[in-house]
């Protein structure tokens, strides 16, 4: 039995292993997006809107690879399991939830925008649906 239990702890450990790089690889990109938020052109409010998503997104498409079954990760399901951090904005900046939805490995972000309604034209959606 020793041995099935050897195989158990050292599968753990390897799935402990990648969460943290996970982590510490999304934490390095939210740093860039930043960045590069800061020094953008765009209207403050729609551009958090946009890096939000997209660190989201980026977010639950590494839990999904540490959680395979399908499942869509909720915001709260990020934070909770450390891939974005507790102090990262769980509201976009209209104070409304964003909303994570996944079709396969193809995850969407959306926020509400401006209107604070979903399904209209000032929607924040990343990433952005084919015309």
């Amino acid at each position: 039995m020793q041995p099935r239990e050897n195989r158990r702890s050292r599968a753990r450990q390897r799935r402990a292993v990648l969460v943290l790089a996970i982590a510490g690889g999304l934490g390095i990109l939210a740093a860039i997006l930043l960045v590069g938020l800061i020094h953008t052109d765009l209207p403050r409010t729609g551009s958090v809107a946009q890096v939000a998503c997209a660190t989201l997104r980026a977010a639950a498409s590494q839990w999904q690879a540490a959680h395979p079954g399908g499942e869509c990760p909720t915001v709260e399901q990020l934070r909770d399991d450390a891939m974005i951090d507790k102090g990262f904005s769980m509201k976009d900046p209209w104070n409304k939830p964003y909303i994570l939805r996944c079709e396969g490995r193809e995850v969407t972000c959306a926020s509400a925008g401006p209107d604070k309604k979903l399904g209209t034209d000032d929607d924040v959606v990343v990433p952005r649906p084919r015309s």
